[in-house]
Formats: C-alpha cells, sequence, structure tokens
C-alpha cells in the first residue's frame, strides 16, 4: 500500500536483514517514496501498548493518548519504502503534508543503502533494535 519510485529504489540484504539501496544516485530533495496503510487502534494496557498478535514491520504514530494508540501500519515488507532502515546520520527524511512522503535529503550514492531517524516521528519499531553503527548513534 506504500509506495516507492521502483525506478531509484529496490530492497537488498542490509546489516542485519534487509533495506532500501539506491538502484542509481538520488539527488537531494527527489521523492523516494510514501508510507500508506491501514489505520488501526492498539489499546494500552497495564504492560503499556497492547499489540496482540499484530504481525507488523512497523507503526507510524498518528495519535496516542493514555488509553489507545492510533496508527498506521505498514505491513507490506516487499515494499522498499517501508525497508527504510533507522540511522542517527540519515540520508532522508519524512516531509510533506502529513508527512508520510520520503525524500533524499541530501545526494545519495548508487548502491548506498537509504535511511532515516525513526525518533523526531515517533516511529514504533516493533522488536527492531537500532542497528545504524554510526559514531553519533544516540539510541
Amino acid at each position: 500500500m506504500s509506495w516507492t519510485d521502483t525506478d531509484l529504489v529496490e530492497i537488498r540484504p542490509a546489516r542485519r536483514g534487509l533495506g532500501a539501496f539506491a538502484r542509481v544516485p538520488i539527488p537531494r530533495g527527489r521523492i523516494v517514496g510514501a508510507f500508506q496503510g491501514p489505520v488501526a487502534r492498539f489499546p494500552k494496557g497495564a504492560n503499556g501498548i497492547e499489540f496482540g498478535d499484530t504481525d507488523l514491520h512497523m507503526l507510524l504514530e498518528l495519535y496516542e493518548d493514555e488509553r489507545q494508540l492510533i496508527a498506521l501500519t505498514l505491513p507490506d515488507l516487499h515494499e522498499p519504502v517501508n525497508r527504510i532502515n533507522h540511522s542517527c546520520e540519515p540520508n532522508c527524511v519524512l516531509t510533506g503534508i502529513h508527512g508520510l512522503t520520503m525524500v533524499a535529503e541530501r545526494d545519495i550514492a548508487a548502491d548506498e543503502e537509504l535511511t532515516f531517524d525513526y525518533r523526531p516521528i515517533t516511529l514504533y519499531p516493533i522488536g527492531v533494535p537500532c542497528w545504524c553503527e554510526t559514531p553519533r548513534c544516540v539510541l
């Protein structure tokens, strides 16, 4: 349901698991993809957010209060934009009216992994630790 410009980006093996990589040089400011998916409600219990048996890669927070998390779900792991990994020194950024459009923050070389910083947008990774391995890693 998300969209990726597959002329620019493809899924490949990353340091751990899979990631999104530039097929060709991508200039700064170029849209590489956009997040889209079903919206789900997750209640909060005594132990925090209750994801249940949800089989998701990531959730993008839309609204959260003391009772619930309402999130855009990103279940399609075959869509390269949904495979863009976290980095504390990213080369992509989310932008757009609703902050769901992925754009190259700087020029990206062919074969370079696309990354973005999950922290400013309160992205809920499900069981995914920080693998960025940058000297400025803050997670």
